[in-house]
């Protein structure tokens, strides 16, 4: 099964305070001040995710 699959870099601004809970979770409120150099490209996987 193909799927289309979204990389990026966690690295916050300097002037961007990340919360605990985004560190915790690796989710961000804002996502443009914490995530750089996203990537898009279809892989093939053997599970849905």
């Amino acid at each position: 099964m193909k799927g289309l699959v979204l990389d990026a870099v966690w690295e916050p601004k300097p002037d961007y305070a990340v919360s605990d809970w985004e560190k915790e979770t690796g989710k961000a409120i804002t996502g443009n001040s914490i995530w750089r150099h996203p990537k898009l490209e279809v892989r093939e996987s053997l599970t849905p995710r």
